[in-house]
């Protein structure tokens, strides 16, 4: 299987996790195909993988470099650590343009094959959702690591539903 395939099949895969959640308008977005510095996807009205999802930002990635082991952390962190700072940067660009009405929120949905997904958001954005400390949950300075329940459960519903 082609790498594009397997990245097309992960992003239906996110949005039907979006779907099954609650967010009815979540599509695959038209121009994703990961992160560029001057893609389309990075110019879009709402950038990432998949739109309908605001205020989020979603990155889907779907990569066996995931399982590659770290020399002092865990595994697939090099991987994630990029694709994190790209992601904070993609935020960053299109946080004052679509920040106007709602501030943009960067989340990463990450696995290999034959491996659940994992869900990357930021910690001041875990803690607020929750209430509590993201100590012991995280993996990057800054960011928390989930699964998808707990991420829609513990985060994106409760945001949601306060705004």
């Amino acid at each position: 299987m082609r790498a594009g395939d397997k990245g097309k099949r992960g992003e239906r895969e996110v949005v039907h996790l979006w779907l099954n959640y609650g967010w009815e308008e979540a599509v695959r977005s038209p121009s994703s195909g990961g992160i560029r510095r001057y893609g389309a996807g990075d110019l879009s009205p709402w950038p990432g993988d998949v739109a309908g999802i605001q205020p989020w930002i979603c990155e889907v990635k779907h990569d066996e470099e995931l399982k590659r082991p770290s020399r002092d952390g865990w595994v697939g962190e090099g991987f994630t650590r990029r694709t994190l700072t790209e992601l904070e940067k993609l935020w960053a660009r299109h946080a004052g343009t679509i920040g106007k009405r709602v501030a943009p929120i960067p989340v990463l949905f990450a696995r290999p094959t034959y491996e659940d997904w994992r869900v990357f958001v930021q910690a001041t954005v875990f803690e607020a959702a929750v209430g509590a400390s993201s100590s012991g949950r995280g993996m990057s300075p800054g960011w928390v690591q989930l699964t998808p329940e707990q991420f829609f459960d513990d985060v994106a519903i409760p945001l949601r539903d306060a705004a």
